[in-house]
C-alpha cells in the first residue's frame, strides 16, 4: 500500500506532498546524523621489530649512532677470601698470596666509539674501589676522547643512576693521550668508596681517535698492581652462586631502536592497548638442553637455537630483554620479541677462554665465545647448553612513534613498560621529561604501584599525526623481561 492510499481523496494531492516533504526532512535528517557519527575505519596493526641503532638509517641513541658496547658482569660476586682474590692490589688483604686480578681485559681497542659498563657486588669484608685502565702495549701514541663517565657505588635499587649522570653532565671531552708502555686510570670513577655487600654500577664513553689501547676492569683497595693477571671467564660457583650464568663480552652496538611503529586511531578506537604484530621465536633442538655439546666441531651445536615464525603474530604488547627457553614456564618468555637481543662476543684475545667452550672456526675472527639468542647457546653447569639469559643490560632502547588521529575526538596516548622483576631503569621521554631520569621498577611492592613507568606521552588532535619518543636502559642488578604496551589513557 502506498503512503497516499490511506489519506482522504480530497487531500490526497495535498498529502502527498506532505508526505513527500516529510521523506526528503527524513533524508536529510539521516544524512546529517551519519555525517556526524564516528566512522569506524579499518586500522591497519603496525609490525614491529627492533634494529641495531644506526642501521636502516635509524638514530635514537645519545651522543652516538654506533658505539659498541663492552659488558661487565662475570664475576658479578667478587671476594678475597683464603682461595679466591679479585683485587687488583699487589698483595693479598690476608698476607697469602698475591692478587693482581684484572677482572676483564680486552685487548687492541682501535679507532672506534665504545661505551664500557659493569657490574658487580662487593662481597669483601672491607670497602673497595672500582677503576677502569687503559693501556698502550703498541708502539705508537693512542689519543682517547672520554666523553662521558659516572659510578653509582650502591645500586641494589639505584641502578641507573650511572646513566642518569653521564647523560644529564654538560657535555665535556676530556682528551688523553697514551704514550707507548704507559697506562692511565679513569680517575673519576676510583674515587668512591664501595661498601660491603653493596651492588655498584658504572659507565664510561670514550672514543679511539688513534693508536690502540688495552682495557683492563678492576677493584682495588690501595694500588692496583703494575702486572696483572686477567681472569679470563669466570666458571666457578661460590656460596651458591654459579658464575657461568652472567656474563662479559664486547658487541658492535651499545643501542637499539623500535621500527614500525605507526599507529592509527580514530573515536571508535576503544581505551587499553593498542595491537602489535611481530615475529615469534621457538626454542629449536631438544639435545642442546639435554645433552653436552662437542667443543670440536663447528658450531659446536648442530642447528640454531631459535627459529623464527614466517608470520607475524597480533598481541597487545611485547616483550623485550629476555629470549624463549622450554624450561621456563613464565608466558612472557614466549611472547618475547628476541631482535632487540645484541649478541655478546668474548674474543679470542681474552685469557684463558674456560675450559669446554668452543673456539668457533668458522669466524673470521675467533673467538672464544658467542652469545646470543638467535644463533648460539650458552654454556651453563661447565658442558651442557641452553638459551641464554640474557637481558641486555646496559643497552639503550629508543622507540620512535607516531600514531595519527583520523577521528573526531582528541586522544591521549601512552607508552609504558612493565617489569616482571625487579629492575632499576634509566628513562626519559615525550611529554614526561627531557632529561634523564632513575626509576626502580618492583612489582613486588604493595599493591603492584611501582611496577610500571610511563616512558612517553600525548595528546593527538583530530586529523594529526603525533610523534612520540621514549628511551631506556635497564641497568643492574635487574631482572629484565619487559613488557611494552602502547596505550590510549582518554
Amino acid at each position: 500500500m502506498s503512503p497516499t492510499s490511506i489519506l482522504p481523496k480530497p487531500f490526497s494531492k495535498l498529502g502527498r506532498s506532505v508526505v513527500l516533504a516529510l521523506a526528503a526532512v527524513q533524508g536529510l535528517l539521516s544524512a546529517t546524523l551519519s555525517a556526524s557519527q564516528p566512522h569506524k575505519s579499518e586500522l591497519t596493526v603496525p609490525q614491529i621489530s627492533y634494529v641495531a641503532n644506526g642501521a636502516n638509517g635509524a638514530n635514537g641513541a645519545d651522543r652516538t649512532t654506533e658505539r659498541a658496547l663492552i659488558f661487565m658482569n662475570n664475576p658479578e660476586f667478587l671476594w678475597a677470601s683464603n682461595h679466591v682474590c679479585d683485587l687488583a692490589d699487589e698483595t693479598h688483604p690476608f698476607g697469602r698470596d698475591t692478587c693482581r686480578t684484572s677482572l676483564f681485559r680486552i685487548e687492541a681497542l682501535r679507532q672506534g666509539q665504545y661505551r664500557a659498563w659493569w657490574e658487580h657486588r662487593n662481597m669483601m669484608p672491607f670497602a673497595i674501589r672500582s677503576g677502569i685502565l687503559l693501556s698502550n702495549p703498541g708502539a705508537e701514541t693512542a689519543i682517547i676522547d672520554i666523553v662521558g663517565l659516572a659510578l653509582e657505588s650502591n645500586s641494589i635499587k639505584r641502578g641507573g643512576l650511572e646513566f642518569v649522570e653521564m647523560f644529564n653532565a654538560p657535555k665535556t671531552t676530556q682528551r688523553l693521550t697514551i704514550m707507548p708502555g704507559e697506562r692511565i686510570m679513569l680517575d673519576k670513577v676510583s674515587t668512591k668508596w664501595i661498601h660491603p655487600s653493596h651492588f655498584f654500577a658504572g659507565v664510561v664513553d670514550f672514543d679511539v681517535l688513534e693508536g690502540s689501547v688495552s682495557l683492563d676492569e678492576i677493584v682495588f683497595r690501595k694500588q692496583p698492581s703494575p702486572q696483572l693477571n686477567a681472569l679470563g671467564y669466570s666458571q666457578r660457583k661460590l656460596w651458591g652462586v654459579h658464575e657461568s650464568l652472567v656474563y662479559k663480552g664486547i658487541s658492535q652496538t651499545s643501542a637499539v631502536v623500535l621500527k614500525g611503529a605507526d599507529f592509527q586511531i580514530d573515536d571508535t578506537t576503544p581505551l587499553g592497548a593498542l595491537p602489535v604484530s611481530y615475529r615469534l621465536s621457538e626454542p629449536q633442538g631438544d639435545n642442546h638442553t639435554s645433552g653436552a655439546c662437542n667443543p670440536e666441531l663447528s658450531p659446536p651445536c648442530t642447528g640454531r637455537a631459535l627459529s623464527k615464525h614466517n608470520e607475524p603474530t597480533q598481541q597487545n604488547s611485547w616483550v623485550s630483554h629476555i629470549a624463549p627457553d622450554p624450561r621456563d614456564a613464565n608466558p612472557k618468555r614466549t611472547r618475547a620479541i628476541v631482535d632487540d637481543l645484541i649478541e655478546l662476543v668474548v674474543p679470542a684475545s681474552t685469557p684463558s677462554c674456560p675450559s669446554g667452550w668452543p673456539m668457533h672456526k668458522n669466524l673470521a675472527e675467533r673467538s672464544c665465545m658467542r652469545m646470543s639468542a638467535q644463533f648460539h647457546w650458552f654454556l651453563e653447569d661447565f658442558n651442557h647448553w641452553r638459551l641464554p639469559n640474557w637481558g641486555n643490560w646496559a643497552v639503550q632502547y629508543s622507540h620512535p612513534i607516531r600514531v595519527t588521529n583520523t577521528g573526531t575526538q582528541n586522544r591521549t596516548v601512552v607508552l609504558k613498560v612493565t617489569a616482571d622483576g625487579a629492575s632499576p631503569l634509566a628513562y626519559r621521554g615525550s611529554g614526561v621529561s627531557t632529561v634523564w631520569k632513575q626509576v626502580f621498577l618492583d612489582p613486588r611492592a604493595k599493591n603492584g604501584k611501582l611496577s610500571s613507568v610511563i616512558l612517553a606521552k600525548g595528546s593527538v588532535a583530530p586529523g594529526t599525526t603525533l610523534e612520540l619518543q621514549g628511551e631506556f636502559i635497564l641497568s643492574g642488578p635487574g631482572a629484565g623481561t619487559l613488557e611494552h604496551q602502547f596505550e590510549i589513557i582518554e
